[in-house]
Order: structure tokens, then sequence, then C-alpha cells
């Protein structure tokens, strides 16, 4: 039975990547003079996606069930700032929730 439903921004064929180490090091120097706290999380970051994919897969799977954008859905950069792109995300989200839920569209996929 699930009892959370949880939207991921990942897609099911784009994994877990460690840091870049450039900007890793740029991350940890700023993060540790400006907020020492956010600079742990910063340098744990990796593995704990790691774990909650582990998670997501295993002990988690009968309880928290992970809706995700389809393979092969477009990247959305963090820090995408056209409304047009984001727009798409939230609608291909949308349609997921819904064929999770069993509910149909008002419109075709892909339009």
């Amino acid at each position: 039975m699930t009892h959370v439903l949880l939207l991921r921004t990942r897609r099911e064929d784009d994994p877990v990547r460690p840091p870049w180490r450039s900007g890793d090091l740029l991350a940890r120097l700023v993060l540790a003079r400006s907020t020492p706290g956010a600079a742990a999380a910063w340098r744990d970051r990796y593995e704990r996606q790691l774990a909650d994919e582990e998670d997501l897969r295993g002990r988690c799977a009968a309880t928290v069930h992970a809706l995700r954008p389809p393979a092969g859905s477009p990247d959305v950069d963090q820090r995408e700032t056209d409304e047009t792109v984001l727009r798409e995300a939230v609608e291909v989200g949308h349609a997921v929730v819904l064929d999770a839920l069993g509910v149909g569209t008002s419109r075709p996929r892909g339009t």
C-alpha cells in the first residue's frame, strides 16, 4: 500500500552523477565561508542522492511511490528561467500524475 506519493524531477534514465570537481570545490569554498552548515550538506549531497535512489528501489518501495518524468523527457536545468520550457516540464509532470492516478487527460499527450 502506498503511503507517500513522491514527485521526482530526475528521470529514471538520468542517473545521479558526482559533481564536477572544480564546481564542487568552488561551492564548498563559498558555502564554508558564508554558511558552514550548508557546506557539510553540499559535501554529502552525492552520497545522499545515491542512498535516496537505493531506498526508493528497495526498503521504501512498498510505501513510497516515486513519480518521475518519462525516459527521454527534455532536461530542465535547475537555473532554467524560460517560461516555455518550465511550462512544458509542468505539463509533463501533470500527465505523469494523472496517469499514475488513473485519470484521463483532456488532450492527447505531446500536444
